[in-house]
C-alpha cells in the first residue's frame, strides 16, 4: 500500500462527498485504542519510533492506518476501503487539524503499553547492562558473599574465643585477666595448626588479589559512570544502570576493606583510596538526581522509550528505589566522615587502653554496611533490567548479545583466577605466615587478622611446632629439600 504522504500528494483536498457516510460524524477522538492492542502497539511503534517530528505518521501505510481504524472504530468498518479511510484522515486534518500522529500518546493505554513498548523497537542499553556487564557483577558478588562470610567466621570465631578466655578468668579469678594471660591460654587451648595456617596464608592472598581486582574495576566503573552522566545528555535508564554499578563497585571494596592485606600496605593510604572512590559515588548519584530531571531529545528512539514506557510510569515504580539510593549515599558519605575522624584521632592520640575496641567495632560497621550496600544495589540492577526487558522486542533486544564489550567484561577478570590458581597450586614451602610473637602483638588486631602466624612452615614441622621454637632450630627439623625463605607479611 501507498504511504500516507504520497497519498496526500496525489490527491490533494479531499471533499466531504468523498468520505463514506459511516465516518463523517467521527474523528479520531472517537476510536478506542484498547479494544485491540496488536494494532495499537503496530501503530504506536510507527509514530514514534522515529520520533515526534511527524516522519512516523507521514511514513505510515494506509494498510496500517486502515486495519488500526477498523480493529478500534465504534462502528463497523467492514466495508470500508482503505483508500477510502485516508480520505476521510485527510477530510478530518482539513476541519479539525486532528490526526493520529496529535493522538499519539492518547492511543498507549495501560492496556496496550506491553505492546506498545515493544513495537518502539528500543535495542536496550549493553555497554552498561549487558549480558557480560550482568556476568561481572555475579562474578562480584559471589566472590564477594565468599570472602566476607569466611572472613566473618574466622573473626568472630576469634573474637568468641577472647570473650570466652576473659569470662572464664573473670568468674574463677573475680579480676580483670592481663592481656598476657589471655594470650597464655588462647595458645595453650588452641594451637597453631600447619595445615589450617597454610590454606589461611591462601586465602589471604586470593582475597588480596580478588580486592585489588575489584578496586581497579571499581575506579574504571567510576570514571566511566561520570563522564557519561556528566559529559552526555544522559538518559534515565543510562544514569539509572550508572549509579547502580558504581554504588555496586563501591560497595564490593567496603565490604571486603578490613579483611585486605598486602605486606606494604598501610590502612591510612587504603582508607584515602577508599574515601576517593565514597567521593566518586557521590558525584555519580548527584549527577545522576540531575540527569534524571533534565527533558530528553524527543527525536531520540531511547528517549521516545523512557518517556513512554519507564518515565512516566515505571520510574514511578522506582521512585522509592530512587529515594532510597539518595539516602543511602548521604549516608555513606556521612558514616564514613565520622569514621575516618574517629580512625584518625584515635590513631593519632592512643596506641593503647580499651579504645581499641573502637576498631573492632568501626570496620564491621564499614564492612556489614557495605555488604548490604552491594546487594541492594545488585538486586535493584537485576530488577530494572529485568523490568526494562519485559518491554523490549527480543528481535531488537541488544543486552543479552555477546559481543566484543561484553566478552572483554568477563576476559578481564581471567588475570584474577590464574592469581588463584598459581596461589593455590605452590607447594607448601612457598606459604609464608604472620610472625611468632602472636600473643605479644596488638590484641585486638591480632584477632582481626584472624589469629594468623609470622612463621614459614615446612612438612617436616609435624606437631613439633611452636611459638617458642626459634627459625633457626626449626630450619634444622626440616628435610634438606625445604628452604624457608625471608619473612613478608
Amino acid at each position: 500500500m501507498d504511504q500516507l504522504l504520497t497519498y496526500y500528494k496525489a490527491h490533494g483536498p479531499v471533499a466531504l462527498s468523498d468520505v463514506p457516510a459511516v465516518l463523517r460524524n467521527l474523528t479520531w477522538k472517537d476510536f478506542d485504542p484498547s479494544s485491540n492492542c496488536e494494532w495499537t502497539g503496530k501503530v504506536f511503534g510507527q509514530l514514534y519510533r522515529w520520533g515526534n517530528n511527524g516522519v512516523g505518521m507521514l511514513g505510515m501505510s494506509t494498510y496500517l492506518m486502515a486495519e488500526f481504524a477498523r480493529a478500534t472504530a465504534p462502528v463497523s468498518l467492514a466495508n470500508v476501503t482503505g483508500v477510502q479511510i485516508a480520505d476521510w484522515d485527510a477530510y478530518v486534518y482539513q476541519t479539525t487539524n486532528i490526526t493520529l500522529y496529535y493522538l499519539g500518546y492518547a492511543i498507549m493505554p495501560a492496556e496496550c503499553k506491553q505492546e506498545c513498548c515493544r513495537n518502539l523497537k528500543w535495542e536496550g542499553n549493553p555497554d552498561l547492562a549487558g549480558i557480560g556487564v550482568y556476568a561481572a557483577y555475579i562474578i562480584q558478588a559471589t566472590l564477594t558473599a565468599f570472602f566476607f562470610l569466611v572472613c566473618a567466621y574466622i573473626d568472630v570465631r576469634a573474637y568468641c574465643r577472647w570473650l570466652w578466655v576473659v569470662w572464664r578468668w573473670e568468674r574463677e579469678h573475680k579480676t580483670q585477666p592481663k592481656r598476657s594471660e589471655i594470650f597464655q591460654i588462647l595458645k595453650d587451648k588452641y594451637p597453631p595448626n600447619p595445615r589450617t595456617a597454610s590454606l589461611r596464608a591462601r586465602f589471604d592472598r586470593c582475597l588480596n588479589a580478588f580486592w585489588i581486582s575489584s578496586f581497579y574495576f571499581a575506579l574504571c566503573t567510576f570514571i566511566a559512570a561520570i563522564t557519561i552522566t556528566v559529559a552526555e545528555n544522559t538518559e534515565a535508564n543510562t544514569a539509572l544502570y550508572s549509579s547502580f554499578g558504581a554504588q555496586f563497585s563501591g560497595a564490593v571494596i567496603g565490604s571486603l576493606w578490613p579483611w585486605y592485606r598486602n605486606k606494604s600496605q598501610r590502612y591510612h593510604l587504603v582508607t584515602f583510596c577508599l574515601w576517593l572512590m565514597v567521593l566518586s559515588m557521590a558525584v555519580v548519584f548527584v549527577t545522576f538526581k540531575v540527569a534524571l530531571y533534565v527533558p530528553g531529545d524527543d527525536d531520540r528512539p531511547s528517549y521516545i522509550f523512557e518517556a513512554n514506557c519507564l518515565s512516566n510510569v515505571e520510574l514511578e515504580t522506582f521512585s522509592d528505589i530512587l529515594t532510597l539510593v539518595v539516602w543511602i549515599m548521604c549516608l555513606i558519605l556521612a558514616f564514613t566522615v565520622l569514621v575516618l575522624g574517629i580512625l584518625t584521632v584515635w590513631r593519632a592520640y592512643s596506641r593503647r587502653g580499651p579504645r581499641r575496641h573502637l576498631f573492632l567495632h568501626m570496620r564491621w560497621f564499614v564492612s556489614l554496611f557495605s555488604f548490604g550496600v552491594l546487594w541492594y544495589s545488585f538486586v535493584s540492577f537485576v530488577q530494572v533490567r529485568s523490568t526494562m526487558a519485559s518491554f523490549v522486542d527480543e528481535d531488537y533486544y541488544t543486552e543479552n548479545e555477546w559481543g566484543f564489550g561484553q566478552i572483554l567484561a568477563v576476559v578481564a577478570w581471567l588475570p584474577m583466577f590464574v592469581e588463584f590458581f598459581r596461589v593455590w597450586a605452590c607447594t607448601l614451602t612457598n606459604t609464608s605466615y604472620l610472625g611468632k610473637n602472636l600473643y605479644d602483638a596488638n590484641p585486638m588486631l591480632c584477632l582481626l587478622q584472624g589469629m594468623r602466624w609470622r612463621q614459614h612452615l615446612c612438612p617436616g614441622f609435624g606437631n613439633s611446632f611452636s611459638f617458642e621454637r626459634p627459625i633457626q632450630a626449626a630450619r634444622a627439623d626440616c628435610p634438606q629439600r625445604c628452604k624457608i625463605r625471608r619473612l613478608y607479611v
